[in-house]
């Protein structure tokens, strides 16, 4: 169900992320270049319904780290799980630069 998000998590989000991109939007717009349009919709596919669904944060906290395997805590950039799912589907679907 998550596979596009278990993609991000652990490809762009593994324990070096920082080393090899820096920033946490860095390592998403690294995902979101990397891959075809058609992709990076079917990612923002899941993050609708993953905002749509009344998970708690501890849920989406679990999701992230635990069951998707990322070593990025959005809290640590003052953000909450629901508004980093957000920002993480904004980002994505935003045009790329050219």
């Amino acid at each position: 169900m998550n596979d596009r998000l278990e993609q991000l998590a652990g490809g762009y989000f593994h324990e070096d992320y920082q080393l090899e991109f820096g920033k946490a939007d860095e390592a998403l717009l690294a995902f979101r270049d990397g891959f075809s349009a058609e992709f990076i919709h079917s990612a923002a596919d899941e993050l609708d319904v993953l905002l749509a669904s009344r998970a708690t944060e501890s849920e989406l906290d679990d999701l992230w780290i635990n069951q998707l395997g990322a070593n990025y805590d959005p809290r640590d950039d003052g953000l909450t799980y629901r508004e980093w799912f957000a920002h993480v589907r904004d980002l994505l679907t935003q045009a790329k630069a050219d």
